[in-house]
């Protein structure tokens, strides 16, 4: 049952709440946020909270820059690293324009949108997301070196993992902010972990990754330490991936369960990973500028291979399921397939130009035009000419 305002107004009132962080994401997948005095809340639920989109990058222009963030009851959490006495929790938002029109740059209403289309077509989509970061040392004034915490490796254990309470901070932290963590390890550079936690519905897994990204990096910095989420901070170690699972569920059948038949409107997906050296070349989604160094496209259907930072969680898998929101015959030079109606979902890698500059959304905009589907923040429907 999803929580309302008023169960959050009386849970701040009984467990000594002092403030509440309204958060959202930028396009690019940078967290922001402003803390309002509990005693506030009540005219943010009812009223929304104004600000200045044109500070924000790819949001307003400086003529037509207020936004309003409406916040989600149902993402409330208390963050477990902030005093217990004057507690602080944190909620989610969504943006409107000030008439109450969806402001389109809501990577999280723009994902919405992607579930709503797909819940027309009778499907559920449910994503795991699997998230590896590297631990660096800080220097004497707190900034990140590229000193690894440790040199162990894959699943290596103590003394060369030095990771391992860190992450037990972590999984503890995140299971009291409604995560479910299912295990951790050292992975294979220097420095590098892996915390895994349940996959979810589409909009949750969302939320959850940039809930997870937060928290490692707020723990992290409480030990003296940065955390990366980069695609490869360091030249001569792996880099670390940020794998999306999706399951597609009908009348609560997996499409993507049993063996890929030619009866079976599942091969539909073993298709599209056949289409994966295509799609590699074209541009999908704002990544890292380091990107490049990693990119790759996973062999397994359904799975994702790229740094978790450079964009938003919500734009990413919104990315991705429109690639499967497929409703009608899609003919087009590069992606020649005949497909039915069924919702199927391709293997996609992410990747920037060589210049590190943030990029189009081509392949989106291919289908978008031949489904029909919303838009992504800010786009034409045009193919990009990379």
């Amino acid at each position: 049952m999803k929580r309302t305002a008023q169960d959050i107004l009386n849970f701040v009132e009984d467990n000594d709440v002092k403030f509440a962080k309204l958060t959202f994401c930028d396009i690019f997948g940078n967290q922001k946020n402003v803390s309002l005095f509990a005693s506030e809340l009540p005219r943010a639920f009812a009223e929304g909270v104004s600000f200045d989109g044109s500070s924000i990058a790819g949001f307003m222009n400086v003529e037509e820059s207020d936004l309003v963030l409406w916040p989600d009851p149902d993402t409330a959490t208390v963050l477990p690293w902030r005093p217990t006495e004057g507690r602080v929790i944190r909620m989610y938002c969504d943006i409107t324009l000030p008439n109450g029109k969806p402001f389109e740059g809501n990577c999280r209403g723009y994902l919405q949108s992607v579930i709503k289309r797909a819940r027309a077509m009778g499907l559920v989509c449910n994503v795991g997301c699997e998230c590896e970061f590297y631990l660096s040392e800080t220097d004497e004034h707190g900034n990140p070196t590229r000193i690894p915490l440790d040199i162990g490796g894959y699943f290596d254990i103590p003394p060369l993992d030095k990771g391992e309470n860190i992450r037990r901070e972590i999984c503890f932290a995140i299971e009291e902010m409604g995560l479910h963590p299912e295990h951790s390890h050292h992975e294979s550079g220097h420095g590098q972990n892996e915390v895994c936690f349940r996959y979810t519905t589409a909009l949750k897994s969302a939320d959850n990754l940039n809930t997870f990204k937060s928290t490692v990096k707020a723990i992290a910095a409480r030990n003296g330490l940065f955390a990366s989420f980069m695609p490869k901070p360091l030249a001569n170690q792996p880099g670390s991936g940020l794998h999306v699972n999706v399951s597609l569920l009908r009348d609560g059948k997996n499409l993507f369960d049993g063996a890929f038949t030619p009866d079976s409107e599942a091969v539909l997906a073993a298709q599209l990973v056949q289409l994966a050296d295509h799609v590699a070349g074209l541009h999908l989604l704002p990544v890292h500028r380091h990107g490049h160094a990693l990119f790759k496209v996973d062999g397994h259907v359904g799975g994702l291979v790229g740094g978790s930072d450079g964009a938003d969680a919500h734009l990413q898998e919104a990315g991705l399921l429109i690639l499967g929101l497929v409703g009608r015959v899609l003919q087009v030079q590069a992606l020649v397939a005949q497909v039915p109606q069924v919702l199927v979902l391709g293997v996609v890698g992410l990747t920037v130009d060589l210049q590190g500059d943030v990029v189009g959304l081509g392949v989106v905009d291919l289908l978008v035009t031949a489904l029909d589907v919303p838009l992504p923040p800010g786009r034409e429907a045009r193919l990009d000419d990379g």
